[in-house]
This record gives structure tokens, sequence and C-alpha cells, in this order.
């Protein structure tokens, strides 16, 4: 049985090896470690750098029972639950074309393992950008972004990939290239697929080509942050009928629970016509700027340093956790409260980085301090809380022993059943991220 099974393998990466070349397939043992995810191991890592190869792997992927994680720049690989198998690391990084830019129509579209900053560098020479701020730009893919419906702080205004991806091309196990949305010549009936992928974590298909609604470049961009001592007093500025009658690109409250860090963050930006962001900036200045507080108008270089941190909050570094809270958006500073109280006392080194506008926390915390068992009581905690304002909590990263024990994506949502459906048409066979996606799909 031993020799079998090695025998099988050899001739797996003999088929692959043919697909892609010698220099595209890795099989090393040490060299496979940058491709774990969850604690779990390839057997190989293949790089394509054209569709066909894709789909000459898919080929190879439905013909040999090959479990498949597809990846891009790894920024987002902690997302999702326990994989039920790992054969295989489908490395999109190298397909990485520029395709097509429409600036009449403010679209572009590329292949899916170009980077987020490689792509807006394509757009900038006609006053046009992806107006998507996750973190690390310079490895986010935009096969990755929109598998994740990646965002960043500037969602507020621009939305997520789910609001932004207008047309995807995706490879099916077997080898079928499907494609839907925009500009396609090729769409499949009855279903919505460019909205199908977004999200899917790389469980329907491999997605090799998306299409991006572009918006132009701003005329201005200014950010405004203020400490605060209490969240009683963030409340108040925030509810200030001047305030509130601005539209703010991003808004974010940041506490670090660090033994020398007590007090709150708030940052603020806008976008746009100059005038009005200037009239914009004296608002919140004004608000916030109340002795003792002093607001501080950063510099471009200093906001964009600033957003990066804000989105970086989200992704967790080694031996941490990080939550994502969504509730009502009525009822997010309520929310806010409640988990600090929670953090103030369990975590010395917590972050809370909140998204007002949008009912969204993300919390982060180390690992380490109490392992599984006191960081599963502070996730079912938080849930508690969320579950009574009506809102929810996924898992974005945890050590795979608190993954194996507790669901990642928290309540199952209505409609399982379809998606558990539309996973058997798409991927019968089962091979594309196996069980990390909602309800085990």
């Amino acid at each position: 049985m031993i020799f079998g099974g090695i025998m099988a393998e050899l001739k797996e990466v003999d088929r692959l090896t043919k697909v892609c070349g010698n220099e595209a397939v890795l099989y090393d043992e040490k060299g496979l470690k940058e491709y774990v995810v969850d604690g779990k191991r390839p057997r190989v890592a293949c790089f394509p750098d054209t569709i066909e190869k894709v789909c000459r792997i898919m080929e190879v992927v439905q013909r040999s029972h090959l479990l498949v994680i597809p990846r891009g720049g790894g920024t987002r690989v902690s997302l999702g639950a326990l994989s039920s198998g790992y054969d295989m690391a489908l490395c999109l990084q190298r397909l990485n074309a520029f395709v097509e830019h429409d600036a009449g129509n403010f679209s572009a579209s590329a292949q899916a393992g170009m980077t987020l900053k490689d792509f807006q560098e394509q757009l900038k020479a006609k006053g046009q950008f992806l107006p998507l701020d996750p973190p690390f730009a310079e490895r986010s893919t935009l096969g990755g972004i929109t598998a994740a419906n990646s965002w960043g702080p500037h969602r507020l205004l621009y939305g997520s990939a789910r609001d932004l991806v207008i047309g995807i091309k995706a490879v099916l196990p077997g080898g079928n290239v499907i494609s839907s949305g925009a500009k396609t010549a090729k769409q499949v009936a009855g279903y919505d697929l460019t909205k199908l992928f977004i999200g899917a974590i790389g469980t329907l298909g491999v997605i090799v080509e998306v299409g991006m609604r572009l918006v132009s470049l701003p005329e201005a961009r200014a950010t405004v942050t203020c400490r605060f001592s209490n969240l009683k007093e963030i409340r108040e500025a925030l509810r200030s009928p001047l305030l509130v009658r601005r539209r703010p690109a991003a808004l974010a409250v940041v506490r670090h629970f660090a033994p020398a860090e007590k007090v709150w963050l708030i940052a603020i930006s806008f976008v746009g016509i100059e005038e009005v962001v200037e009239e914009s900036v004296g608002v919140a200045e004004g608000v916030f700027s109340q002795p003792p507080r002093e607001a501080e108008l950063l510099s471009d270089t200093q906001a964009a340093i600033f957003w990066e941190k804000i989105a970086r909050l989200a992704v967790a570094g080694d031996d941490e956790v990080v939550l994502e809270v969504a509730v009502p958006i009525a009822s997010t500073l309520g929310m806010i409260s409640a988990v600090e109280k929670i953090l103030a006392l369990d975590r010395k080194k917590a972050t809370l980085a909140a998204h007002p506008g949008l009912g969204i926390i993300n919390i982060r915390f180390p690992f380490g301090e109490k392992g599984v068992e006191g960081t599963l009581d502070i996730i079912r905690r938080v849930r508690r809380l969320a579950h009574r304002r009506g809102g929810s909590v996924e898992i974005e990263s945890a050590p795979a022993e608190v993954k194996d024990i507790i669901n990642v994506w928290g309540t199952e949502p209505d409609g399982l059943d379809i998606m558990r459906r539309l996973k058997e048409r798409f991927d019968p066979s089962g091979v594309l991220s196996p069980g990390r996606f909602v309800g085990r799909i």
C-alpha cells in the first residue's frame, strides 16, 4: 500500500510537471512549508502562468482527486474553517497579466494573480483607480481579494469587493472555463456567477480573471484624527448634528488594550472636491477639538500609513486571533462598549478597531495568553453579545486547535441548502477548498 501510494504521487507530480514545467512545480517538503494552511502542508504546489495551464492542472486534479486550495498572495489564507484535506496549493501569482482598461466605461480587467498595487499603477495614467484598500496591496491579488470579498477602511464610501467586481472568469474541476458579468461572451443560465464567486474562498472554482468597476482619482483627500479619554466622548462627537451631515469616506474608532494605552483614537477621512473636503475637515476639527482634546490633520503620507495600519488590524500576526463582529449600525457603539469590558478585563494586549458607519468591529488578541479554553471563552462571550443585538461573529483567524472545536463562521445562514447544491453543481467531486466555507462546504 505504501509503495502504491508513492507511485501514485510520483505519477501526479510527473503529470503536473508536464503541464507547468519543472520550475513551476514544487514538491520539496522544506519549500512547501511556506504554503501551510491551518497546520496542514500540501504535497505539491503549482505555479501556472497561463489560463490554459490552470485548465490542464484542474484536469489532473479531477482525474486524481487531488484536494486543492487556490491562493494568491497568501494575505487571507487564514480565513475559513479547517480543510478536510490539502494535497495541492494552486498558486496564481504568475498569472498576472493586465488585460484591458476601458476608461470611458470606468472598468478594467486583469488576471487573478496581479497585485492590487500593480493594478492601481496601470490605472493611474488615466486618472482612475480601484477604490479598495485592503492591507498589503503589494501582495494582495485581485483573485484573492475577490475570493475573500476583501475590503478596507474606505468601504464606508466605496464598498467591498462585492460592490466593485463586475465580472469573473473561473476554471472548474475538470478544466472547463466559465465566465460571468460585464464584457463576457459566455453566461450560465440561472446563476449570477459573479456574485457567487465573491467571498466563496475558492470553493466553487479557481478565479483566473477579474473585471472591476473603477472611479476617478479624487481631487482631494484628508484625514483628521483625535484622541479621546473615553467612549462616551466619542459617542457625543459622532452624534454631533454638524458631523452627521457630512459624508466621510472612512471612519474608525480604535483602542489598544495595553498598560500604557488608555485612550481611544478616532479617525475620519474625506475625499472628493477640494472645497468640500476642506469644509468637512473644518467641521471635524471643530467637533473633535474640545479642550483638552486637539484634533490633528494628517499629511497625505501620514494618512496613507495610518489607514494601512488600520486595515492591518483585521489581519492576524503570529499567534493571534482575529474576530469580525457585525451588528446593526445603530448598535455599533453599544457593542463596542460591551466588548471593551471583556477585553479590558481579560486581555492586556488586545486591539479593537471599529467601523461605526459599517457596524463592523475587528477584535485582535494574542492566543498564547490563555490558550484554547480562554480563547473559546472570549469568542463565545462576544458572540452572545452580538446575537443579543441581532449580529454575528466570524473568526477571521485562529490556531487550528481553536477552529477544530468551534464553528468559525458562526450561525449557519438561511439558504445553506442552496449553497450546498451550488457546490455540487460546480464542484461535484468536492476537491476545491473542501470543508473551508460556511456549513463545511
